[in-house]
């Protein structure tokens, strides 16, 4: 199991540790709220978000790396489960009268 989690920590920990430096940043008003406002508050929140958003594309990885398969196929399955284009899919509600028989 150590095999697994440990070579994703140094990804988590530089992550949590970067939104959390912007956090106070943001609380001092050092840099404004808005992430879009400021190049660095921007530059500092895309890292973080990005290696938050991306740790499970690390712990496939490392999942396959110590049981030996092939790293590219479980590579584009991360990046198929951690993509945001599934975020806002909703299912279609078919309204009963559909259903109905006559």
């Amino acid at each position: 199991m150590s095999c697994i989690l440990l070579p994703a920590l140094p990804v988590i920990t530089a992550s949590g540790l970067l939104l959390s430096i912007q956090s106070v940043l943001v609380q001092f008003k050092v840099l404004p709220s808005d992430t879009n406002a400021n190049i660095w508050g921007f530059l500092l929140f895309m890292f973080a978000i990005t290696g938050l958003s991306l740790v499970g594309i690390f712990f496939c990885y490392n999942t396959v790396k110590f049981f030996g398969g092939n790293p590219l196929y479980v590579l584009l399955v991360g990046l198929i489960l951690t993509s945001r284009l599934y975020a806002n899919i909703t299912p279609k509600i078919i309204p009963m009268d559909i259903l109905k028989v006559l």
